[in-house]
């Protein structure tokens, strides 16, 4: 098993910060599914911060991604 950080930003999403306007990249999307189901977890890992962050946590939330991660921007609890 692998702990896998991914950043939001260009990664998850078409790069358009400061946007709260998210495109999201399918095929990265599905293979995070394959993965997690292979028994790997996921780190959100960004940059992004206050209401920015709130925005994309708001955005995996409303289209079932949340899920997906582990924890948001450290180590989950359950890795250390």
């Amino acid at each position: 098993m692998a702990v896998i950080a991914i950043d939001f930003d260009g990664v998850i999403v078409e790069n358009n910060f400061p946007s709260n306007e998210f495109d999201p990249y399918p095929a990265v999307l599905a293979k995070m599914r394959n993965l997690q189901q292979q028994g790997h977890k996921f780190i959100l890992w960004t940059c992004r911060e206050g209401h920015h962050l709130h925005d994309a946590l708001d955005w995996l939330d409303e289209h079932d991604l949340m899920g997906l991660f582990e924890s948001v921007n450290r180590e989950p609890d359950n890795m250390s």
